[in-house]
């Protein structure tokens, strides 16, 4: 039997290890090869898929005489499998010192096993080699010994991919070097879950001969890296119809927790949400993919199933608003696919990377956003990051490294637009040329007859107005956003300037809903409240839903004074009960004579109280109490044929008001 120990570290250990984790890290982009992407700083999981992915479009449509073939390799237990006699022998060649070196080999040697079974532990076992498994150092480690493998390839973790010429040559050295590797680091091959490609120029004969050399089996069919298909059916709905079935999996397993609308928005923000994410920045999800995630999302929101009937009281365009217009905040997954195609094209092609660098050199692209361009033939890997470059570049600056790499008329370092696709009747003859940054600029700021020469003097005024550009402080050219201060965006900053840029302005009572200290049901209780969204018996008719109410009531007047029509206002505003609740209350908060709906009422409540202190603040949150007691009250009297009970409402509210 295999044991797979997962090693429980005590917190002195974990302290000590983290401080070497924080020692390492800044060394290892240094030390640790542009192929590797997993646990290097600034280096990232996605860039990895995007380049795999275009390594094996590659290979489908090669054409000519030299043939290629793609191996991908998994490796068996490797964190269990290094040598430690190798570990030291690397971080010897990469020049650790030896006091450092003692304290990794004696953190990774020191170590000890037992086994549990059935609550007793069995005697301690000492490894002689492997990396434990939950130890902070053990990946960093892990990336350090996979440096000794000279290989044309990308290498994630234990994910390798090697990629080479398709003849029986180079086929037994790639055979010969796993084996060399094998013996100097103990990292073995899983044959039975590596595959190997080849270009379609290969006849199916010498196909069967290299993959025997290389004892590899040979792939035909779908294919997965790092979790994300990339190869299998040609309908993209067929490749990412199983993010949907994740989806509705989860909603199904919620559905018999009888969550409130309260829990089931938390689910969706935190899970949901999340899991499109990752395959997103893989590749492109089909529209109709898109579609059946939102309407799953939507109908659990509603009814706490995937496929259950309920009433949507508020448009899907408001729920997916942000808290400061009114909605819940929810993502628009067809938002969140250009936000992440932006923030891709901005991390691969502005930031220096080993994919950007291969992926431009390919399609031969020289590094600016207004130049980029994909024809029909393209990869789709370099057909999304174009399209996402386009989406941001009307907001993309440029820093020089040095004046003279920054060209004068074409890269956009003055205004986010570069001067060659702005209106500005330049000199045509300047515009032929090649002008740089430094050809404008001498020791004494800007050369004004030089501008001359080339702009009109309405744009020489305009510039010299302006400072010279400063050059980057390691002399290398780089990219700034205007969407975000960091030098590095996230996805939210993206995603808020793609959503819809052009919207009303915030509304700060919709802020101030969420920022309550009240429970989240109530929130969202007031949430369509102010919407005039509540499942009245009047609001329920006007929809069509009489046949439901029917069931409970033969009329749509209010169940608790039988007076009038049920609708928001007459439940909190009119109702001789509601009123004589009002009365009894501590503050006598009776509504105003001059409103004629809630939502006015809440407002003018609002205006009146809206200095933030003591006082303020607890006839506030009564405010709500009361509002949220009327509610309840109604729906006791509507569903369970109580008697409306005023004490009950009132010490409700009090109750809630002091918790």
């Amino acid at each position: 039997m295999e044991y797979r120990p997962i090693s429980v570290c005590d917190t002195k250990y974990k302290i000590l290890a983290h401080i070497l984790v924080h020692r390492l890290k800044p060394v290892l982009m240094q030390l640790v090869g542009k192929e590797q992407g997993a646990f290097v700083p600034h280096r990232s999981i996605h860039a990895h898929l995007l380049l795999f992915q275009d390594m094996l479009h590659s290979l489908q449509h090669r054409k000519g005489k030299h043939a290629l073939f793609a191996a991908k390799i998994d490796l068996a237990s490797a964190y269990d499998s290094i040598e430690w006699l190798c570990l030291d022998k690397t971080m010897r060649v990469f020049g650790f010192p030896p006091k450092w070196r003692s304290w990794i080999m004696e953190c990774v040697t020191q170590s000890r096993s037992a086994i549990l079974l059935n609550g007793s532990s069995s005697q301690w076992i000492y490894p002689g080699r492997g990396l434990r498994q939950g130890d902070p150092l053990s990946p960093y480690l892990f990336v350090l010994v996979a440096e000794v493998m000279s290989l044309s390839h990308i290498l994630y973790a234990d994910d390798l991919v090697v990629m080479s010429t398709a003849t029986p040559t180079q086929c037994q050295a790639v055979r010969q070097v796993l084996q060399d590797v094998h013996h100097m680091t103990g990292l073995t091959v899983s044959w039975p879950k590596s595959t190997v490609r080849f270009s379609p120029q290969v006849h199916p004969r010498w196909r069967r001969w290299m993959s025997r050399i290389l004892r590899l089996k040979a792939a035909a069919g779908g294919c997965k890296y790092l979790g994300v298909p990339v190869i299998g059916e040609r309908s993209r709905r067929a490749r990412c119809s199983f993010v949907a079935d994740h989806v509705k999996q989860h909603i199904q397993g919620w559905k018999s927790q009888q969550l409130t609308m309260a829990g089931r928005l938390l689910l969706i923000k935190s899970v949901l949400n999340a899991l499109p994410i990752h395959l997103l920045q893989a590749t492109t999800l089909a529209l109709s993919t898109i579609h059946d995630i939102e309407k799953a999302t939507r109908s659990f929101l509603w009814s706490g199933e995937a496929r259950g009937r309920s009433v949507h009281l508020i448009n899907w365009e408001t729920v997916t608003s942000p808290h400061s217009l009114g909605g819940l905040g929810l993502k628009r997954l067809q938002v969140v696919k250009k936000a992440v195609l932006a923030k891709l094209a901005f991390q691969i092609l502005l930031q220096p990377n080993i994919t950007g660098e291969l992926l431009a050199f390919k399609h031969g692209w020289a590094g600016n956003p207004w130049e980029i361009r994909h024809t029909s033939r393209c990869a789709p890997v370099w057909k999304s990051l174009s399209t996402g470059l386009k989406l941001i570049r009307f907001q993309l600056h440029r820093i020089p490294g040095v004046l003279s790499d920054t060209d004068l008329l074409r890269d956009p370092w003055y205004a986010s637009i570069p001067f060659s696709r702005i209106p500005t009747f330049i000199n045509m003859q300047a515009a032929c040329l090649d002008y740089r940054l430094s050809d404008v600029v001498d020791s004494n700021g800007w050369n004004v007859q030089a501008l001359h020469n080339i702009f009109p003097a309405y744009w020489v005024d305009l510039i010299v107005r302006a400072r010279v550009p400063r050059c980057n402080d390691d002399g290398r050219p780089a990219w700034v956003w205007d969407g975000s201060v960091l030098p590095i965006p996230r996805l939210r900053d993206f995603y808020s300037t793609l959503d819809n840029p052009v919207r009303a302005p915030a509304n700060q009572r919709w802020g101030h809903i969420w920022r309550l200290p009240v429970f989240p049901k109530v929130k969202l209780f007031l949430w369509k409240l102010c919407w005039n969204r509540l499942p009245t018996i009047c609001y329920l008719d006007s929809i069509g839903l009489r046949m439901d109410i029917t069931c409970l009531r033969m009329d749509i007047t209010c169940p608790v004074c039988e007076a009038t029509f049920e609708t928001s206002f007459h439940l909190f505003c009119e109702c001789s009960f509601t009123v004589d609740c009002w009365r009894l209350s501590p503050s006598s908060m009776l509504p105003p004579q001059e409103v004629w709906t809630t939502q006015s009422w809440i407002e003018v409540f609002e205006d009146r109280h809206w200095t933030h202190t003591h006082s303020n603040q607890v006839k506030r949150l009564f405010f709500i109490a009361m509002l949220w007691g009327l509610w309840k009250m109604r729906d006791q009297v509507l569903f369970k044929r109580k008697t409306p009970s005023m004490i009950w409402v009132v010490s409700q509210a009090i109750t809630h008001t002091r918790e």
